[in-house]
């Protein structure tokens, strides 16, 4: 898990005892762990996404129509259905990396009465 191997890397414990290894023996670890990261970036593997009956749920209790919200590493837009003749729909938003090719810099225009529109920066 990604927040697990941050959390680990940014300690100073950590950061001291890898700084303190010989450079051929960093190189190493470095070389397996990006070969790791390589594996499961080519698995296909899923990345958590919102729970669905929990998005329904929450857009019940708040009475509203749209749920919006950050990166799931799949931005999208899901219709949820339609209650009293009003669409439910989760959006999510594309994460921000000005740096990729081709850029991904994703913000919404709201207006009152109107559904949010994608606009790319």
């Amino acid at each position: 898990d990604y927040q697990q191997f941050r959390q680990q890397v940014r300690s100073s414990t950590w950061q001291t005892s890898f700084l303190s290894k010989p450079l051929s023996e960093r190189q190493t670890i470095a070389h397996s762990l990006r070969t790791q990261s390589e594996s499961r970036k080519s698995s296909g593997a899923s990345y958590a996404d919102v729970d669905e009956p929990m998005a329904l749920q929450w857009l019940s209790q708040t009475q509203t129509t749209t749920l919006i919200h950050g990166h799931t590493h799949h931005p999208a837009d899901h219709h949820l259905g339609t209650v009293q003749g009003q669409t439910l729909r989760r959006m999510v938003l594309s994460d921000w990396d000005a740096q990729a090719f081709p850029p991904r810099l994703e913000v919404l225009r709201l207006t009152r009465n109107t559904p949010p529109e994608r606009l790319r920066v």
